[in-house]
């Protein structure tokens, strides 16, 4: 099975830094041949995702958006007509990164009661609405505890090779159970000891820094992530600010200074620097490590790269090599 290999979309609150660094890794994220770009939602996000999928697709025939979906800020039927405009106006498949929640004094300011469990079990429903109605030639209807349709039909209908791919992220049994229901790809986050949590999860969260050497690899990557004191306490306010069961896990292990196999490093996250631990070595180092993870049965990888040309090239040469692995090949959509 091909592997699919999607980055991630930059964070900042300055607009014209926001787009610039988007439209940027939409262009390295092409160039590398991967096969898209995940983009962020969340009250913090400077411009609706949605628009920046739209300009995804329409800069760069070969890239899909990977776009975060929580069903606080949208209908299930609204999702489903931006899936269908994009695949018969661009003839491009989405993937929807399917979130139950955000920082805690958001979910406060947009009137959210409901627990962390609920708000899965709504995701649930809000997916099999958007699947239901992308899957069908006549009218839909479902009745659920938070969403119920009648006759509803999406115009015009999607042939099924661009019916939207399903992913999952968190460590939670909801998460979990989400994933499972939906036969969404659960999106884990990489352990010390590069086994991936939830186990059978079939997607991991990671950063890469790749060079030539051990040495190269661990020199750009305390340039690129340095000490930062301010950006511990932020984190610090971050995981005291939402319900997320992965960032109070991932912290943990950074408090405990746990030893990972060589290579692992969770320090960036620490500093609020990434949203999740790095890889950090030379070519066959990284090379070993990422063969472990297929092994593992991982086929979708989401990756935080640094938004330099460099980094996006090592990181597709060490893919690339990745294609004598019995079963896996580097590829795009």
């Amino acid at each position: 099975m091909p592997i699919k290999v999607f980055t991630t979309c930059p964070r900042s609150a300055e607009l014209g830094a926001f787009h610039g660094q988007a439209k940027r890794t939409f262009e390295l994220t092409e160039h590398a041949g991967f096969t898209g770009t995940l983009i962020y939602t969340g009250n913090d996000v400077t411009v609706e995702p949605w628009f920046l999928a739209q300009e995804l697709v329409r800069a760069h025939p070969k890239l899909s958006p990977l776009v975060a979906v929580n069903p606080i800020y949208m209908h299930p039927f609204t999702v489903a007509r931006f899936i269908s405009a994009i695949a018969t106006l661009y003839h491009r498949r989405c993937y929807l990164n399917l979130v139950a929640g955000t920082s805690l004094r958001d979910l406060e300011a947009l009137d959210e009661e409901l627990s962390h469990d609920e708000r899965y079990q709504r995701v649930r429903e809000f997916a099999e609405v958007v699947v239901g109605l992308c899957a069908g030639t006549t009218p839909y209807s479902f009745g659920g505890d938070f969403y119920g349709v009648a006759n509803l039909l999406l115009r015009p209908p999607l042939p099924p090779h661009l019916r939207p791919g399903l992913f999952v992220a968190g460590q939670s049994t909801g998460a979990s159970e989400t994933a499972s229901r939906l036969r969404a790809c659960g999106l884990g986050m990489l352990q010390p000891d590069l086994a991936v949590l939830p186990t059978g999860f079939r997607g991991v969260h990671l950063g890469l820094i790749c060079r030539d050497t051990d040495e190269d690899a661990w020199r750009a990557a305390r340039e690129l992530y340095p000490a930062d004191a301010r950006g511990e306490r932020m984190q610090r306010f971050s995981a005291q600010n939402t319900d997320a069961v992965w960032k109070g896990r991932m912290l943990r292990l950074a408090d405990d200074k746990v030893k990972g196999v060589e290579g692992y490093w969770l320090e960036p996250f620490s500093r609020f620097q990434a949203d999740c631990p790095l890889l950090v070595g030379g070519r066959e180092r990284i090379l070993g490590m990422l063969r472990h993870l297929l092994e593992q049965g991982i086929d979708h990888l989401v990756l935080e790269l640094p938004a330099q040309e460099e980094d996006y090239m090592h990181t597709a040469r060490a893919l690339a090599s990745l294609s004598g692995v019995s079963g896996f090949q580097h590829t795009t959509p």
